[in-house]
């Protein structure tokens, strides 16, 4: 039987443009996803991040930009504490 671990997966930095001015441009934002798993292994926990931060509304910004999401991607493992911290 595997032990399961818990873990923080951090997507890469991006960046977006806020829209203030009439022709679409504006300050840029940079921004990270993240998503708290549980999983086997760091390897694991990535691609269950990936699929959770795919669902996320702003993932398509670094997710669909041409390189491989997972470029870039941290993972950091946690306590079980912080984990059903986080899940409240």
């Amino acid at each position: 039987m595997n032990k399961i671990n818990y873990y923080l997966v951090v997507s890469r930095e991006y960046r977006v443009t806020i829209p203030i001015l009439d022709d679409g441009s504006g300050p840029d934002e940079y921004c990270r996803e993240i998503a708290y798993v549980s999983a086997g292994d760091v390897k694991e926990a990535k691609i269950i991040g990936l699929k959770m931060m795919r669902k996320m509304p702003d993932a398509r910004h670094w997710i669909d930009d041409g390189e491989n999401p997972f470029k870039g991607m941290e993972v950091h493992k946690i306590t079980k504490y912080h984990y059903e911290k986080a899940a409240q």
